[in-house]
């Protein structure tokens, strides 16, 4: 093998160096990016990734210490408080509506997903809070009307999320069946 053969195959190699867990992060940027993006400027990809990389994310969410609905909202305050502040600095505004849908759908990606909704994370992660979501629990199961996602506050967040565990449901997630893609 010539030297400029082996270069070629060196740089090649080098930049295919990518880890399942980077992949992972990656798409789970860009998906909760694009769940909030209409409406709102400098949400790319890239300044979410900022964002969470500067929160820790990953670090942050520590599946196996979430025990109950209690642990995970404790958590959720906390880091949708960060995730605001840090926005703004990047002149991102957010809603708490908006910086939890974010973190919803980061979750839903990066552990609910791969984990096939099985493990704490998945019983107890919010659901991603939108209209689909918002009109249809009105309708089927008579939830008082809401404010827009994309205005709520804290208070009226989790007003929403209590409304929506009186349904009894044995994982969050299962609420999302009112996103009907057919």
């Amino acid at each position: 093998m010539s030297l400029a053969t082996y270069i070629i195959n060196d740089k090649k190699e080098q930049e295919m160096s990518y880890t399942f867990d980077e992949h992972r992060y990656n798409f789970a940027v860009w998906t909760a990016a694009r769940a909030i993006q209409r409406g709102l400027n400098n949400a790319s990809s890239a300044n979410i990734s900022k964002l969470f990389k500067k929160l820790k994310i990953v670090d942050k969410i520590k599946p196996d210490s979430i025990e109950n609905a209690n642990d995970f909202d404790t958590f959720h305050k906390e880091f949708c408080k960060n995730l605001i502040v840090e926005a703004n600095k990047l002149g991102l505004e957010l809603s708490y509506g908006r910086a939890s849908k974010l973190l919803a759908i980061f979750i839903k990606t990066y552990y609910v997903l791969p984990g096939n909704g099985k493990g704490n994370i998945s019983k107890f992660a919010h659901p991603p809070i939108d209209n689909i979501l918002l009109e249809k629990s009105k309708k089927v199961h008579s939830i008082r009307p809401i404010p827009k996602w994309t205005l709520m506050g804290e208070d009226e967040y989790f007003n929403v999320i209590n409304e929506f565990r009186k349904l009894n449901l044995d994982s969050f997630w299962m609420l999302e069946k009112y996103w009907n893609v057919t």
